[in-house]
């Protein structure tokens, strides 16, 4: 009954702050407008993630205060890496930032997201240096690949959907309260699938693409750190 009462919620909040984002996007003229890149032939709101992203956190929020965060210092890095990346994202949506900017801000929490992953790892210093950047470089990859599959109907929005609906069933068998919060994630993010469905009435935008990029990467992470998955298949 919780799990479904925690996706219910997140779900609702989700999609109401969703619904209310086009509207703001409308009025406020955040707008993609039709080009190569993009699918889309007239202009539609984009910045709607902010409303899976804001869900998501406060499942993070919870998870917190729960047996998941006591004494592993990645979900604290996760939570804060999360909302440094929309925040800036966010502020990209309404006025573009330089990428020199962006860029140093995900060099940042990606390297703050290996770190706090690494240093739990019984690992000699070498060991973990080294994989500390690997994932650290593979963070930011995750953050601005992801960014590039914005624009397209539903695209993101279902892979990001597939990657925390399998994890969270991986997840349950090892921890249930691990599987809950990615079951609550995912259901944020099936909410916005309605309004991001073709034809699209809004774009995840910055906010929406580079933070579940960067949640595909620490989720994958967090899930590793409880042994819901291996490095090995």
């Amino acid at each position: 009954m919780a799990v479904w009462l925690s996706a219910g919620l997140a779900a609702l909040a989700s999609a109401a702050l969703t619904a209310g984002w086009i509207r703001h996007a409308r009025r406020r003229q955040v707008m993609d407008a039709p080009e190569r890149r993009r699918l889309h032939d007239a202009p539609t709101p984009r910045g709607g993630g902010i409303g899976p992203v804001l869900a998501i956190v406060a499942s993070l929020a919870w998870a917190g205060g729960s047996s998941v965060g006591s004494g592993d210092a990645l979900l604290p890095a996760l939570l804060v890496g999360l909302l440094a990346v929309a925040a800036i994202s966010f502020v990209d949506d309404h006025r573009p930032l330089s990428v020199r900017l962006r860029l140093a801000v995900h060099g940042f929490v990606g390297a703050a997201l290996a770190l706090a992953f690494v240093a739990a790892m019984p690992w000699s210093p070498l060991h973990q240096a080294g994989v500390g950047l690997l994932l650290a470089l593979a963070a930011v990859a995750s953050m601005n690949l992801h960014n590039f599959m914005d624009g397209s109907d539903a695209h993101l929005g279902s892979q990001a959907l597939f990657v925390f609906a399998a994890l969270a069933v991986l997840a349950h068998r090892h921890d249930a309260e691990l599987g809950l919060m990615l079951i609550v994630a995912a259901a944020a993010v099936a909410a916005f699938l309605p309004f991001n469905w073709p034809r699209a009435r809004v774009f995840l935008g910055d906010v929406g693409s580079i933070s579940l990029g960067f949640l595909i990467a620490a989720f994958s992470l967090l899930a590793i750190r409880h042994e819901a998955i291996g490095w090995g298949g």
